[in-house]
């Protein structure tokens, strides 16, 4: 893994995908990212056991995959604000919430691709297979065949001006490291 590109990647993903979450939560939120690291089936595990709410898609044309994991409260939380809803601690998310997230899950992953391509000088390519899966470590397998076993895992921590901040974790295709024009590299 080349750490700069992968840190490139993470960084347009969560831009494009908080930029959207600002838009559609009408607040401003800020993220702080640790460096990327290529991830195991073990290490997925783990994560998912802390953020078991997977915001996941393919990127048409094989082009390779990305998730956000989040915290069930977290994801509550945002599924409360988009609906403009009182938003109280939970353990397990309702059909509602899954909804709502699914409504979020596809303009915030779109936005964070759509910032990579653009930045990257491709044609935005669509989604597939956008879903939100909230079954933790479960989906381990699922998510590794999804992104691949050389794929890139990176925390991260949020806030925004009001009184919300969390925690996640990106994942995405080592493939999307192969998009970076070397001059991108050298800015960088």
């Amino acid at each position: 893994m080349n750490v700069i590109a992968a840190e490139i990647v993470v960084n347009g993903l969560l831009k494009g995908a908080f930029d959207v979450f600002d838009a559609m939560l009408s607040c401003t939120f800020q993220y702080e990212l640790d460096e990327p690291d290529v991830f195991s089936e073990d290490s997925l595990r783990a994560q998912l056991e802390k953020y078991p709410v997977a915001l996941q898609c393919k990127i048409r044309g094989d082009l390779g995959a990305v998730a956000l994991l989040f915290s069930v409260n977290d994801a509550a939380r945002f599924s409360a604000l988009i609906q403009e809803q009182e938003y109280a601690e939970t353990e397990a998310l309702g059909d509602g919430d899954r909804a709502m997230l699914k409504e979020i899950a596809d303009p915030a992953l779109g936005g964070g691709v759509t910032n990579l391509m653009e930045r990257f000088g491709h044609d935005v390519e669509q989604l597939e297979e956008v879903q939100v899966l909230d079954t933790g470590a479960g989906h381990s397998a699922a998510l590794v065949t999804l992104i691949g076993a050389d794929g890139g895992l990176a925390t991260f921590t949020f806030t925004n001006n009001a009184d919300i901040s969390g925690s996640g974790v990106a994942l995405f295709s080592h493939s999307l490291e192969a998009w970076l024009v070397f001059d991108l590299l050298q800015t960088s």
